[in-house]
């Protein structure tokens, strides 16, 4: 007869055995040391595109692209309690590569220890990620390049998150000075009133471009600039991106040929 222990064990392994045997998530038992693949359930077996018997006769190696010295590494720091989640890219059956976030954790089986293996496909997540890194590396040429100086700052407070070297170049300052600050603390317009009609016309509008008005420089020097703005969401939050051009120039070529007009 069993003691009350060994009862609470066996209910607990076949509760436990009911579990790997019916979940949807990919489930494998792993021998720390060879990486062999003790055993696969279900799951396993229909993601990887091999039969439970096929499974249980390879090694991990055989389905992780990662090289055998740096899985042996994983193991041994799964094994040891040092880290648990790890992402790799596995190969099926079909040789199709997916990318996989795995959490191994050694449990005791009666007198070894196995890596218990739960895999999660973050295949479209990676995708997803991969593709805000290219418009988030686009957005960064565009914004650095740009020969129009551009800031974003909050829409309530006005203190600027980010400016581009142009918008440095044409007012004169240092990234330091301007970050973190609004545009009313450095004094850049000549007239306060023409930002305050602009952040109460853009809580309702998402857009207004080419708006004329009069900036200053950090040196005092005062300029025509045309401007548009745009609302945009970060973190949850309204921001405005201006964008800025120096129209001094054209300005000045203006005068000269109503002038001469006169």
């Amino acid at each position: 007869m069993k003691s009350g222990n060994q009862c609470i064990l066996l209910v607990a392994d076949q509760a436990f055995r009911a579990l790997f045997e019916k979940n949807r998530a990919v489930m494998l038992f792993i021998e720390p040391f060879s990486g062999t693949i003790v055993d696969a359930n279900p799951a396993a077996a229909d993601y990887l595109g091999y039969p439970r018997a096929r499974l249980r006769e390879m090694t991990i190696a055989q389905i992780n692209t990662s090289p055998s010295q740096d899985l042996a590494a994983v193991r041994r720091k799964a094994s040891s309690h040092q880290q648990d989640a790890f992402e790799f890219r596995y190969r099926l059956a079909s040789g199709e590569l997916r990318d996989v976030e795995v959490v191994l954790t050694p449990i005791a089986v009666d007198d070894s220890v196995l890596l218990f293996s739960i895999v999660q496909d973050i295949t479209r997540k990676k995708e997803t990620e991969r593709v805000l890194r290219i418009h988030e590396d686009r957005y960064r040429a565009t914004f650095e390049s740009s020969l129009d100086g551009i800031s974003i700052g909050r829409l309530d407070s006005g203190a600027i998150l980010d400016v581009n070297p142009a918008f440095l170049s044409i007012f004169g300052y240092a990234r330091h000075e301007v970050v973190g600050h609004s545009s009313l603390d450095l004094g850049i317009w000549v007239d306060p009133e023409d930002r305050r009609r602009i952040v109460e016309l853009m809580r309702s509008e998402s857009q207004c471009q080419n708006i004329q008005a009069r900036f200053r420089k950090k040196n005092g020097i005062s300029f025509w600039g045309l401007m548009s703005v745009t609302k945009i969401d970060i973190d949850g939050g309204p921001h405005l991106l201006f964008v800025f051009r120096d129209t001094t120039d054209s300005k000045e070529a203006e005068r000269k040929i109503a002038n001469l007009a006169f």
